[in-house]
């Protein structure tokens, strides 16, 4: 077989298809075969032309999602072979329009429209990426604008999300400091993010990435409020930036934040537009096992 240099690889037709509609016998009612949501393409029908979701071959349930997911794992073990040591890019037209549990993309289906009907998740509630002072409850449709500049992003309660200042190269960006992202839970008393860092090219097989789990949780006591605490899982890869600021939003009351040992506050303020929390100058080492305290002074607002 022979190998090529490239930076990745779109892949069109991968999704099971049957080319007729779920079944020649039609499919069921309920709401697995017909869900909550469903693109706005296709009739809004997801087993046009496909599959239906509880089709089975054999005794075997041959749910889509399964189907594809599967197919695309071949894939990643075959492009393996191709691009050697460095693992591939793939996009394909059956990619998801999400990322995973913490972030939900909503598109715009239809042209020329400014505005889309989103379906929300339930269990959970939903912060606007753009302007997180604005929070959307799970289990219902909302009407969410979306002009040609943006993009609607949507965060789940609860996730707490890294990220850094982006730049016009990739290698540059790498660089730069890491700010953590807090979505303050609304029903619940904890939150979790996981953060991996390698060098963008290793097959994960290798095991040169470090991995860190950052749970957000309540305390109660003396000193009540909430605490950010690191766990170093893996540490493969050492070369991480360090974290320059947490932003935390959905904290309205007033705190006192303490890195570790309660020797001196850390410098904070809030953003006008948002009221957000940020925690800035820290210098934190996510290589280390971090505690960051915001404890809540009842007396002030």
């Amino acid at each position: 077989m022979t190998k090529f240099l490239s930076h990745g690889v779109w892949i069109d037709m991968n999704e099971p298809s049957n080319f007729v509609d779920g079944s020649t016998s039609g499919c069921s009612s309920d709401s697995i075969d017909n869900p909550p949501y469903t693109p706005h393409i296709c009739d809004q029908l997801l087993q046009r032309p496909s599959v239906w979701g509880k089709a089975r071959s054999g005794t075997a349930l041959q749910c889509p999602q399964h189907v594809w997911a599967h197919r695309r794992n071949l894939t990643n073990h075959g492009l393996k072979s191709l691009f050697g040591a460095k693992r591939p890019v793939i996009i394909s037209r059956s990619t998801f329009m999400s990322s995973g549990r913490y972030v939900m993309v909503v598109p715009v289906l239809t042209q020329g429209a400014t505005q889309v009907s989103a379906y929300f998740p339930k269990e959970s509630a939903w912060y606007a990426l753009e302007n997180p002072s604005e929070i959307y409850h799970g289990g219902a449709y909302y009407n969410i604008d979306a002009p040609l500049s943006k993009l609607p992003l949507f965060v789940r309660a609860g996730s707490v999300l890294v990220s850094q200042k982006p730049e016009m190269r990739l290698t540059d960006a790498r660089l730069n400091n890491l700010t953590i992202e807090i979505f303050m839970p609304i029903e619940a008393n904890e939150g979790v993010g996981w953060f991996v860092w390698d060098d963008g090219e290793s097959d994960l097989s290798q095991n040169k990435y470090s991995y860190v789990k950052l749970d957000f949780h309540r305390i109660m006591g003396n000193h009540s409020g909430w605490v950010l605490t690191t766990e170093v899982l893996s540490d493969g890869y050492a070369d991480i930036p360090h974290v320059e600021s947490v932003i935390v939003h959905g904290l309205d009351t007033y705190v006192s934040v303490y890195v570790d040992q309660f020797t001196q506050e850390a410098e904070k303020y809030r953003e006008e537009k948002t009221n957000a929390l940020v925690v800035e100058k820290l210098d934190i080492d996510l290589t280390k096992n971090l505690n960051l305290f915001f404890f809540v002074n009842e007396n002030k607002n």
